[in-house]
Parts: structure tokens; C-alpha cells; sequence
């Protein structure tokens, strides 16, 4: 009930862009991030998926006792290193679709959407 106000007022204080906090949100690798927000998220439940896979394979080999237990994901320095990696895979597969799929598909669409109104032949007639 009250998020719909705390999120105004975070976007308020924000929208002004002054502070330590703006200004930490402004240096280039947030900015960057920002950029591949889009392709992360679209990336982040395909390698989530994955690493559940990944996490229900290894339940059954330390079931079968075939590796040791603390290679579990529930195991907390497992959990920390697995957490880290996630989120290296996540943005570096996210800057990878950005620059490969995302950039080059927006390129596409917006030469053809040129073509499109320059002929007269966009959807408004």
C-alpha cells in the first residue's frame, strides 16, 4: 500500500541528480549497466535455469556420494562463489546479446521503419 509512494518519492529525490548517490549511479559502469539493463534482463532466468539444473545434478551425485557435500549450492561459501559467478555469466552474456543481437536488431528495425515511411507504406494511411 504505501510502495506506489515510497517509489514516487525514490524517484523524486533521484530525478533531481544531485548527491552521493546520483552520483555513484552516474559513473560509467553503472551507466553501462544501465545500457544492457534490457539484455540482462532477458538473459538472468535462462543462466538461472541453467544453474538450478546445474544445482539438482549435483543434489544427486552427493546423494550417490560420488563428490563431496560442500560442493552443494547449499552449502553458504558454495552459495557466495556460485552467486559471484552468476553474476559475471549474467552481465557478460547480457554485453554480449547487446552488442550481437540487441544493437543490430534495433539497427534493422529502425532502417526499416525509414524505408517503410519513406515509401508510404507504414501502417498510418
Amino acid at each position: 500500500m504505501c510502495a506506489p509512494l515510497i517509489f514516487g518519492l525514490a524517484v523524486f529525490v533521484f530525478a533531481q541528480e544531485e548527491g552521493w548517490v546520483s552520483g555513484i549511479l552516474s559513473t560509467r559502469p553503472f551507466v553501462q549497466l544501465g545500457t544492457w539493463s534490457y539484455s540482462i534482463y532477458m538473459v538472468h532466468w535462462l543462466v538461472r535455469n541453467i544453474m538450478v539444473r546445474g544445482n539438482d545434478i549435483v543434489d544427486k551425485l552427493i546423494e550417490r556420494q560420488a563428490i563431496p557435500s560442500y560442493m552443494s549450492f547449499n552449502h553458504i561459501g558454495t552459495t557466495r562463489v556460485l552467486l559471484i559467478i552468476y553474476l559475471v555469466v549474467v552481465v557478460s552474456l547480457a554485453a554480449l546479446t547487446y552488442r550481437f543481437i540487441e544493437q543490430p536488431g534495433r539497427r534493422y528495425f529502425n532502417r526499416r521503419s525509414g524505408e517503410l515511411s519513406m515509401t508510404g507504406r507504414g501502417l498510418a494511411r
